[in-house]
């Protein structure tokens, strides 16, 4: 009996001490967050913004539109995006730090904004948030790229507008395991061709400006804080001297 009553001890003993290890032990660590290369399938995206125009949201300021592009589809907009502001004198200037964009085959580079499709009087249209786009070697002569507007039959229709920034929805996403091909159709994006600027073949550019559309390009949103950006990615660049 003695040496049950011994062994049931030494048993309970043993369990009090794992208790107390397991409760006192350090917590596991949390995995690391995993970090986003701005190189991605060969393509490079702007890493530095270095002019801005408009008061920064706390919540949606410039570091967002350079941590990778988090889109969510054709139904919902992305709030991982930097709000450049309502009105044409609001505008955000992008870089790529020791490199230049080059004029190549098809769309040079692309803007991620954060429109998404939804249904007006049974009709899908685009809640969106238009913007130009300029274009620059040495950041104080500037190229406007062209673009047609028509706000008929609706404002936020996508027909009759063209060269805009907002005109699609944006599926690349950052955070899935498998990265869509920034370059390609399914991952959304407006697309942008520097020979549309009047850049020869093999002509460079280091800068990138997006504009708000404001007054002058209504887009039919009541409530907008004007564009949103989640990204600029260049697909033809070499590196520099910065």
């Amino acid at each position: 009996m003695k040496k049950l009553f011994s062994k049931i001890l030494v048993t309970l003993i043993i369990l009090s001490l794992l208790g107390v290890f397991m409760f006192c032990a350090p917590p596991e660590e949390e995995k690391e967050k995993k970090e986003y290369p701005l190189t991605v399938h060969g393509y490079t995206f702007a890493d530095n913004i270095t002019e801005y125009t408009g008061e920064e949201n706390k919540k949606f300021g410039k570091k967002l539109a350079l941590n990778g592009v988090r889109g969510k589809g054709d139904s919902a907009g992305s709030l991982d995006v930097f709000v450049i502001g309502e009105g044409t004198d609001k505008y955000a200037t992008f870089e790529w730090k020791g490199k230049a964009i080059i004029n190549g085959d098809g769309h040079d580079f692309k803007v991620f904004e954060n429109g998404f499709l939804t249904k007006k009087e049974g009709k899908t249209v685009m809640a969106m948030d238009l913007g130009t786009v300029e274009v620059s070697i040495d950041g104080t002569n500037w190229l406007k790229f062209p673009v047609t507007y028509n706000d008929k039959p609706y404002v936020n229709s996508l027909d009759g507008k063209s060269g805009f920034v907002g005109l699609k929805t944006v599926h690349l996403n950052f955070d899935d395991e498998k990265l869509i091909d920034p370059y390609s159709d399914e991952a959304g994006g407006d697309g942008f061709d520097l020979s549309d600027f009047g850049i020869p073949e093999g002509g460079t550019i280091k800068y990138v400006r997006v504009r708000d559309g404001g007054e002058d390009y209504p887009d039919g949103q009541k409530f907008s804080n004007g564009i949103d950006i989640d990204g600029v990615c260049a697909f033809y660049w070499k590196k520099v001297a910065e």
